[in-house]
């Protein structure tokens, strides 16, 4: 947690009734992808990446996550950011609806084989948005 702080993200935490509601990481210059090469992907100044979003369980099916997201994009919004990016596994039907209802929709889909030691990455634009950028930042120049 340090170093990504020191590198300029930021814990966004949600206080609970009884502790912490909610927590979510923000990525400014630069966001975790274990498909991509190196791991990492570069982003531009006006697209920031949220992750690791988590809901305390007491805390979920209340909203909590939709009105942090918002109140994110707002305060991002301020600093000239244009765009927010997560990535969600496409089995998780909670935070698919929970994303739904701040207004992300889905702009690119990636998917990562594993085998015998060896990775591969498919990464596709879905209709406009950032899908093409985030696409072509995974591949690294690759196509997919």
């Amino acid at each position: 947690m340090r170093r990504l702080r020191s590198e300029g993200h930021q814990l966004w935490i949600v206080d609970g009734r009884s502790g912490v509601g909610f927590v979510c990481w923000v990525f400014r210059t630069r966001a975790p992808v274990a498909a991509a090469k190196g791991r990492w992907i570069d982003l531009p100044d006006s697209v920031v990446c949220v992750e690791d979003s988590l809901t305390a369980p007491a805390m979920r099916g209340r909203g909590i996550a939709p009105g942090a997201w918002c109140a994110l994009a707002d305060r991002l919004e301020a600093d000239g950011v244009q765009a927010l990016v997560t990535k969600v596994e496409h089995w998780n039907r909670p935070s698919h609806r929970a994303l739904a209802k701040t207004g992300f929709r889905p702009t690119a889909e990636m998917k990562l084989d594993r085998a015998w030691g060896r990775s591969r990455v498919a990464a596709t634009p879905l209709g406009g948005g950032t899908g093409a950028l985030l696409a072509g930042l995974i591949l690294g120049g690759r196509e997919g």
